[in-house]
């Protein structure tokens, strides 16, 4: 589909701005260890649609966001994103705060929370980041997620949610080049937050950085039922290890 048509469906979303949180997702196609993941083919469509697919906004109370750079290349960032009915944002490719700022500033009027998702998180669903929100929802915390910390990190499952009053502070503030490209960091540092784990199980590494993590992933998502959730995952994991055990006897 071509963006120009395209852009009538986003105009049209801008009018939804009435949600409770606003899921931004950073996608781009010029990755350095796997270049233009986002558009292999996974198991029929590419990786990002997949995932938006798969956290499915339009049936939720959340309202959604792509945001991608710039440059000429990311126009099918912006083209599958649209065609799944995502809001889109450009800005700069190496300050991706700066892009999710502008993310929220396009599309977040009157909604007061963030969640920050990464592309190279397929198997990640609506029913994760619902619960992470909840949780968010129920602490006395400005920033909570499952992965990223010290003793909790569900790799491949990542949501981070933080109030957008303190996306807006941290764009204005933080000024290392880290800060800048990986968004949280300032806002860890200088507000109230805290880290939740959905699965106690869960030891996986399912982010998708090489092309061994792209085949693993791609094909568990095969195995797995539509719908399925981070526990689900485990259930797997644990049966083939389980079976594995009993092969090497």
């Amino acid at each position: 589909m071509r963006i120009e048509w395209q852009k009538e469906k986003q105009d049209l979303m801008k009018s939804t701005r009435n949600s409770n949180a606003l899921v931004i997702v950073q996608a781009r196609v010029g990755s350095t260890r796997l270049p233009a993941k986002i558009a292999l083919d996974f198991n029929g469509v590419p990786m990002l649609v997949s995932l938006l697919n798969r956290l499915n906004i339009s049936e939720s109370k959340f309202h959604g966001v792509v945001a991608t750079s710039l440059e000429k290349r990311d126009d099918l960032v912006e083209e599958l994103a649209l065609s799944c009915g995502w809001g889109v944002h450009r800005g700069s490719e190496s300050d991706v705060l700066s892009r999710y700022a502008g993310a929220y500033a396009e599309h977040g009027e009157g909604v007061e929370t963030v969640i920050r998702i990464c592309s190279d998180n397929p198997l990640l669903g609506l029913h994760e980041i619902e619960e992470v929100y909840a949780r968010f929802r129920d602490s006395e915390m400005d920033f909570l997620a499952n992965a990223n910390g010290p003793d909790v990190h569900e790799d491949g499952f990542a949501v981070e949610v933080f109030y957008s009053s303190c996306l807006i502070e941290a764009d204005k503030k933080a000024t290392e080049a880290y800060d800048r490209e990986h968004v949280c960091p300032w806002i860890k540092r200088n507000y109230a937050m805290d880290y939740t784990q959905l699965d106690g199980r869960y030891k996986e590494k399912l982010s998708v950085d090489t092309v061994e993590d792209f085949l693993r992933v791609r094909e568990l998502n095969k195995r797995l039922k539509p719908g399925f959730t981070i526990s689900d995952v485990c259930d797997l994991m644990i049966k083939e290890r389980k079976r594995d055990a009993k092969e090497s006897i």
